[in-house]
């Protein structure tokens, strides 16, 4: 039996010593390697840009959400006022939204205000009526 199996293996060493595996010819491996590492100079600046745009993403939304210099607290007394003011109007409010609206319009008065320009008064069509 183990004679066999010598047999059996010296056959199957001779069959693999024999065998050549088929590949492309040279020319086409030399054209694959040279379009592989064109693609790898690019690949870097790639990779550089991708990183790049999401870390500015990244900072954007930071910078959006993130408060550096808080705001003011509103002036509840202001804001009392102005609730009592909306009261006068009558409106169909309850009291929670006319809080709420009351310490908007006085956290608003902080704002600078500049006047809303109609596109038109550029052109000089509309006598500088703001709309």
């Amino acid at each position: 039996m183990i004679d066999e199996m010598d047999d059996e293996t010296r056959g199957m060493e001779e069959l693999l010593g024999r065998y050549r595996p088929a590949g492309p010819e040279a020319a086409l491996r030399a054209r694959v390697v040279r379009e592989g590492r064109k693609r790898s100079r690019t690949a870097y600046w790639e990779a550089l840009a991708a990183v790049l745009l999401v870390g500015m993403n990244l900072a954007q939304i930071g910078g959006s959400v993130t408060q550096v210099i808080p705001a003011p607290r509103v002036d509840q007394g202001r804001a009392e006022k102005i609730a009592a003011a909306i009261d006068q109007l009558e409106l169909p409010l309850d009291a929670g939204e006319r809080r709420m609206m009351a310490e908007q319009l006085a956290a608003g008065e902080r704002l600078v205000r500049l006047p809303v320009i109609h596109g038109a008064i550029m052109n000089d069509t509309s006598k500088g009526v703001l709309p």
